[in-house]
């Protein structure tokens, strides 16, 4: 998209035109059409390494005359004479012809997301046959958490795929003799994005076992929040290179942790994955809800009225936390997730400094599994701070402020010890020692305006 002076000079490119002042290079035009050629292989050029790329062409920006057009309408003139299908098979077609023009192992991943059936149904005949349709695994997955039914649509580990949208996408790619590639979450997702990895491996195994008897041909292992180089990595190298003869989970985490440690490993992960089927799933609460920030975010002694962001600033904005979930249910079952998971932290204590110390990944396991729970329990306690101040439950506030003190000085000694804590690519960090030291003074403070008005009263 580009902005509609641009157009001035060049009227016979533009394509849809959109409110915000911007419109579309029309993909129907000979021109633009050479220009996506070009340009895809002039970065396959610049990059001769390059194994593949993925495209995202109905979601984020705008990249052809149907994106971000409701119902599949267009108020292009040229594209409007021709389907959604049609545009977007055409969009990933010349952009693969032209990377493959340089190199011809080149793999170009068509994600599907934003596609309706229709319209994936069509582009799965009309894309290059060389092109893999990738779906989100967990798309289509109805799960019931607190007796509140949800339908996933993306980001998520507590929720084990694949779901029925997607098994549709990846059954129209076989139909069509294409490639079909699972995008997953397997390391990290914005369900607690600031532990470098979620030691889930019960759940993941089971997610992997989902797959292979869908038949799938490939797998996105994460997104930009999940790409450390983890044990569960590790493990997953160990299930797809023998995906024929699956090893089980005890066999699989063996390839990563040593023979002594690993009773302890898999009780912990069975107690890990069981806290976090518990979990309150739901996208608002994945970009709006504490789980990310952690103890790094703040107390308000009252109500600041401010709006979370996406993902970066929760403030005390408990409505959207909560989503779709009654308020009791989400805090309840943030305290049943932080209990649960904290008995797995208890398993892994019994792991000696010996053993970590010659086993780097179970330091890393440590490390992570503390930094999730820390978040997870924040998210409870932060939940349970705001509805006591607002009156809206009974309860000890001071005791809620003590303990959010003391996990603020355990995630400043982790963040302090490994620089992984904390970090997700797209934000950075998300809490920082001098971040979680204001956090440990604002308690101090917030504990003090309130006793000071318990005085008063």
């Amino acid at each position: 998209g580009m902005s509609e002076a641009f157009f001035d000079t060049r009227p016979e490119l533009r394509g849809a035109v959109r409110d915000n002042g911007t419109a579309c290079l029309c993909t129907s035009v000979p021109a633009v059409k050479q220009y996506l050629y070009n340009g895809a292989a002039a970065l396959v050029r610049a990059a001769p390494k390059l194994g593949g790329f993925l495209t995202i062409t109905a979601s984020e920006n705008t990249t052809n005359c149907y994106s971000h057009f409701q119902n599949g309408e267009t108020n292009c003139p040229r594209c409007r004479l021709r389907s959604r299908g049609d545009v977007v098979a055409e969009v990933n077609s010349l952009l693969y012809e032209g990377a493959a023009s340089v190199n011809p192992d080149i793999r170009l991943l068509a994600w599907t997301w934003g596609w309706k059936p229709e319209e994936a149904a069509e582009a799965a005949a009309r894309l290059n046959p060389a092109i893999s349709m990738m779906a989100v695994s967990e798309r289509g997955t109805k799960k019931t958490v607190g007796g509140i039914e949800t339908v996933e649509s993306d980001y998520s580990i507590s929720v084990v795929g694949p779901g029925a949208e997607a098994r549709a996408v990846w059954q129209m790619a076989k139909n069509a003799g294409r490639p079909a590639v699972a995008k997953c979450q397997f390391n990290s997702t914005w369900e607690c994005c600031t532990a470098p990895f979620l030691p889930v491996f019960e759940t993941i195994y089971r997610h992997v076992r989902n797959l292979l008897e869908c038949g799938v041909d490939g797998y996105m292992l994460d997104w930009t929040v999940g790409g450390y180089p983890s044990p569960t990595f590790a493990m997953l190298n160990r299930l797809l290179a023998q995906r024929e003869d699956l090893p089980s989970l005890e066999q699989a985490l063996a390839s990563v942790f040593p023979a002594d440690s690993l009773p302890a490993v898999l009780q912990a992960s069975h107690l890990f994955s069981e806290a976090f089927d518990r979990y309150p799933f739901h996208v608002r609460n994945l970009y709006r809800g504490p789980q990310n920030l952690g103890c790094g975010n703040l107390l308000y002694r009252t109500k600041t009225g401010f709006a979370s962001t996406m993902t970066c600033f929760p403030y005390d904005d408990l409505e959207n936390w909560r989503a779709i979930y009654p308020v009791e249910v989400y805090e309840n079952q943030m305290r049943l997730v932080s209990e649960q998971w904290a008995e797995g932290l208890e398993v892994l204590k019994t792991l000696t400094d010996a053993q970590k110390n010659a086993c780097p990944a179970l330091a890393e396991l440590c490390d992570s599994a503390e930094t999730a729970y820390l978040n997870f329990r924040s998210s409870y306690l932060q939940t349970r701070f705001v509805r006591i101040r607002d009156g809206e439950e009974d309860g000890d506030l001071t005791a809620v402020i003590d303990e959010e003190q003391q996990n603020t000085v355990r995630q400043a000694a982790l963040a302090a010890g490994n620089p992984t804590i904390g970090y997700e690519s797209a934000n950075h960090y998300f809490f920082t020692r001098g971040s979680l030291l204001e956090k440990y003074v604002n308690c101090d403070d917030v504990r003090r305006r309130f006793l000071q008005e318990k005085l008063r009263a």
